[in-house]
């Protein structure tokens, strides 16, 4: 098939079935590559999806072809990065005929669980700090305001590593980690929120993640009961997986467990919380007979853009569908220059007849 490294087109589903019928139709609209991700038969799958190569389709579709082929649908687990995504894919599940499918991010089925878990074994309930600023007001009240977006950075990075205070710094300086504030600061101030966490009780989200992990770990009972009700693991955006939530994924599973990833390392954006794009490309590693599928078709951008893009990147350029014209390219020496030949384009424009509602300024900050 298209796009497809290592499998061949499957033939036969393979799940939690006493017989092997007829494998369950993928349904319509898709490409080659895509019919290809939704019904492979493999129990471990790397779907890397390009910018509008349909990767949310795909997912959905083969959650859906799963639960048609005999997986229940409440053991299924699909997660992502935020409650607005979750959102996004719990609505598509339920047009698709998918019900009692647990879809959350991370923290929140963290936060789920664990409570449970506290509720079951008369524990007292986890408490959550969601805002680590006000933790750090509390610790450093005379810290210097510029510094403290720079403070809670590294805060952010060196909990998704789990890293002890004492290790922080050195480990900021192999990673190449550049911040305002000297890292001996922040190593102190590191282990002044560890103790003011304890001393209140309160977990942060990297916590959620760790005591999960723990629990899953150190309590067979508690272990066991979740991996047999997660028995089909579904993961979207897996190029921003950081060390703490791969830990989960990697804690859930056992040889059992079926596994689905979709990425593109190419669209990595968390890494100022600890992600790395490598964790996606060397998945393999981690999971023997790991199997990939690429979707290697964009639907949302013209021929030109992508191939500019690919050529950014020093990639292949992907097969597209749509031509157009192709894009130019301006330097600038400052800022300065950068509005004023924005301000020039845009009047331009104007001139040859277009109107300000068709012309779009896009900057990564909104500091502009």
């Amino acid at each position: 098939a298209a796009g497809v490294r290592g499998c061949d087109t499957p033939r036969q589903y393979v799940g939690a079935m006493t017989s092997e019928p007829a494998p369950p139709p993928v349904g319509p609209g898709l490409d080659e590559a895509q019919a290809a991700a939704v019904a492979h038969a493999g129990r471990r799958l790397r779907i890397l999806a390009p910018p509008g190569s349909g990767k949310t389709r795909v997912l959905t579709r083969r959650v859906a072809w799963r639960v048609a082929g005999g997986v229940s649908p409440t053991r299924t687990v699909v997660v992502t990065f935020t409650r607005r995504a979750a959102g996004e894919l719990g609505q598509r599940l339920t047009a698709l005929g998918v019900s009692g499918a647990t879809v959350g991010t991370f923290h929140g089925l963290a936060m789920r669980q664990l409570r449970q878990r506290a509720a079951d074994h008369r524990l007292p309930e986890p408490k959550v700090l969601t805002e680590p600023g006000d933790a750090l007001s509390e610790i450093a009240p005379d810290l210097d305001r510029s510094a403290r977006p720079g403070v809670l950075a590294e805060w952010a990075w060196a909990g998704a590593r789990r890293l002890h205070p004492d290790d922080y710094v050195a480990a900021a300086f192999e990673a190449g980690r550049f911040s305002h504030v000297d890292p001996l600061e922040v190593s102190r101030l590191l282990g002044d929120y560890a103790d003011w966490k304890t001393k209140r009780g309160m977990l942060d989200f990297d916590d959620l993640l760790a005591a999960w992990v723990a629990a899953l770990r150190d309590d067979p009972e508690f272990g066991r009961a979740q991996r047999w009700r997660f028995r089909e693991v579904f993961v979207d955006e897996f190029q921003d997986v950081n060390p703490g939530q791969l830990a989960v994924v990697e804690t859930l599973l056992d040889d059992d467990t079926s596994l689905t990833v979709v990425g593109d390392p190419d669209q990595a954006i968390y890494g100022w919380n600890g992600a790395e794009r490598s964790v996606l490309l060397d998945l393999h590693h981690r999971f023997p007979g790991l199997e990939t599928i690429e979707l290697d078709t964009t639907y949302r951008c013209t021929e030109a853009v992508a191939t500019a893009a690919a050529l950014v990147l020093d990639r292949s350029v992907p097969a597209t569908l749509r031509s157009g014209e192709e894009p130019t390219l301006h330097d600038f020496a400052d800022d300065d220059a950068e509005r004023a030949g924005i301000v020039s384009i845009v009047t331009s424009a104007r001139s040859a007849g277009r109107e300000h509602g068709e012309i779009a300024v896009l900057t990564r900050t909104r500091a502009h």
